[in-house]
């Protein structure tokens, strides 16, 4: 394996990806990867570590949610959610936005601007 190969693996890590929510905190496991949310902006080291990051997040959302708090069925919901998360690899082509598809009849070359800056003249 050629050094550079050796670095390419080495910066592959794992994320753990929650699925967007409705306004009921309903996950919405359907939609894209790329639209799900990052869990803490980080990346884990392997996924050993991201699954485990996942279940304690999980587990500290149900024991919020035992304390009898106002907000219990908040802390069910994001803790079902937090089940309902993947670890990927950051290289993942899921977590890629796609490229716009053009819109048919749509100018496809940049409009011409003329150099000649010169306000015009007015009398």
């Amino acid at each position: 394996m050629k050094l550079r190969h050796a670095a390419a693996l080495a910066l592959v890590g794992w994320y753990l990806m929650l699925p967007p929510v409705s306004n009921g905190l309903d996950s919405k496991t359907s939609m894209p990867l790329y639209l799900w949310t990052q869990f803490e902006a980080k990346s884990f080291s392997t996924l050993a570590e991201c699954e485990a990051r996942k279940a304690s997040y999980k587990q500290e959302n149900l024991d919020d949610a035992k304390e009898g708090s106002k907000q219990q069925n908040v802390f069910l919901k994001i803790s079902e959610n937090a089940d309902k998360g993947r670890c990927v690899k950051s290289d993942d082509p899921g977590l890629a936005r796609p490229s716009p598809k053009p819109i048919p009849g749509a100018r496809t070359k940049p409009l011409h601007v003329s150099k000649d800056t010169t306000p015009p003249q007015t009398d």
